[in-house]
């Protein structure tokens, strides 16, 4: 798995954690 990928998926569950709050 690429750095890019891993990337990607922190700042989705960033994003689904924000509108979470």
């Amino acid at each position: 798995m690429n750095t890019d990928a891993i990337e990607s998926m922190v700042r989705d569950v960033l994003s689904r954690m924000n509108s979470l709050q």
